[in-house]
């Protein structure tokens, strides 16, 4: 088990999200889980479709440890490969992630949780060069490129600055990297907030504006490591979403499920309104989880066949452009690799324009489910509030608050495991061509 895996067990934090008026209060919190591996469809649908499991993985995720660690900052490392790591006021590693397809490949296997922030950030340079993202010796001036960012207080920040710039400059330096720190930019407490609801569509704005500093870190800290063995970012897009589904579903089933032991004719056909609009959604919720699937994650989806030429088309760039680097002063067989690199850029650039068109397509599709599902969501709340303007109804509904909040952290806690029940063969497959690609760019450049 390596380090990441054991600081997983040891990760903690349960802390109260802010109420919010007129909606369930719940809590950030994550469990240890032993997940199992099978199957396409997600989560059963109103008709109670149950998931079926089959062969086993382990993949731990947090509950419940002693942790006193206090997150303190959120760095973030960009060459291309893009790397986050949120790090303690010691300057430990709580978390990592990889923001891109790139960051993914460079952090995977790499042990850098629970890690000091000098030796995780050498480590990454160490890899980016292996894997040809930094480049050896001299090199242009749009190359080898670094973009740092950084979230701290102000009494933190520049120190932080200071010691990352020299970390990298010192990994540099041993590696015979000649790097340039392009840009230095600090996040906003608003740009944390906003990369918070851009990591959990579950959550509401209000939500993370009554988060601490350190909350907001923590939360960033604990979904980085939940998310920590999904190896492709539409894959993570898509978690994100069915999980942001599955939570909205639950708040509404449980208020369903209460308001069926209300008998009174007074609120019959409200009630009844209520399931059906409850019935729509959740439809929605099930066509919006499948578009994603179908148009961004499925091998058979045109994206996908797309991305995997763009990968290819990548490769190939890279290893030319290391290949330049170390063929020394101009000749014939630099200036060949060179005609070779802009063909090669050419082609790269033609693959991606086709890409984006595939995915602003699957995008157009998504957004178009999504608004069907805003308006079934404001039709059903406007009956919720209707509900909760008889004082009967509003009375019980408040008495059930700890029962619905418990109901919705089970959902959370289990809400991994489910979907490795359900998406075990997408979340090896990504793990095995992040795996072979990075391998493949260490030995090809090995060869050179």
């Amino acid at each position: 088990m390596n380090v990441e895996k054991k600081y997983k067990k040891n990760f903690l934090k349960k802390f109260k999200a802010p109420n919010i008026q007129n909606q369930i209060s719940s809590q950030i919190e994550f469990s240890e889980r032993k997940s199992f591996m099978n199957k396409k469809i997600l989560f059963a649908s109103i008709a109670g479709v149950s998931v079926v499991a089959a062969s086993v993985v382990t993949i731990c995720v947090v509950k419940n440890a002693n942790i006193v660690q206090e997150a303190n900052a959120l760095v973030s490392v960009d060459v291309n490969p893009s790397v986050e790591l949120v790090v303690d006021k010691n300057n430990k590693v709580m978390s990592v992630r990889g923001d891109n397809d790139e960051g993914k490949m460079i952090v995977y296997e790499e042990d850098l949780v629970d890690k000091d922030l000098k030796e995780a950030l050498e480590i990454i340079i160490k890899v980016e060069n292996e894997s040809g993202y930094l480049l050896n010796g001299n090199v242009t001036i749009d190359q080898n490129n670094i973009k740092i960012s950084i979230s701290s207080d102000k009494e933190a920040y520049d120190q932080l600055v200071n010691d990352v710039k020299s970390y990298i400059s010192d990994a540099c330096e041993k590696f015979n990297i000649t790097s340039t720190i392009k840009e230095i930019n600090k996040y906003t407490r608003s740009e944390l907030e906003e990369y918070v609801l851009k990591q959990d569509p579950s959550l509401k704005k209000e939500d993370v504006q009554n988060m601490s500093m350190e909350q907001l870190l923590k939360y960033i800290a604990a979904y980085q490591l939940e998310r920590s063995s999904i190896y492709s970012e539409q894959l993570e897009y898509y978690y994100n979403q069915a999980k942001n589904s599955k939570i909205n579903l639950t708040e509404n089933e449980v208020i369903k499920n209460s308001l069926s032991s209300f008998s009174s004719l007074v609120y019959k056909a409200t009630i009844e309104a209520y399931n059906l609009a409850y019935n729509t959604i959740s439809s929605f919720y099930t066509e919006l989880d499948e578009a994603i699937y179908d148009n961004l994650v499925s091998e058979e989806s045109s994206y996908q066949k797309a991305y995997k030429k763009v990968i290819e088309a990548k490769n190939e760039v890279i290893v030319l452009k290391n290949k330049i680097n170390e063929s020394g002063e101009d000749g014939l067989i630099t200036e060949t690799l060179k005609a070779q690199l802009n063909a090669a850029e050419l082609t790269l650039n033609s693959l991606e324009s086709t890409l984006n068109s595939y995915k602003e397509s699957a995008t157009t599709s998504i957004e178009y489910i999504k608004d069907k599902l805003q308006k079934a969501l404001d039709s059903l709340n406007k009956i919720k509030d209707e509900l909760k303007s008889e004082e009967e109804i509003n009375a019980y509904l408040t008495s059930k608050t700890a029962s619905f909040e418990e109901e919705i952290n089970k959902t959370k806690d289990k809400f991994f495991e489910d979907f490795e029940n359900a998406h075990g063969e997408d979340i090896k497959k990504a793990k095995e061509e992040i795996e072979k690609r990075k391998q493949e760019l260490i030995n090809n450049l090995k060869k050179n």
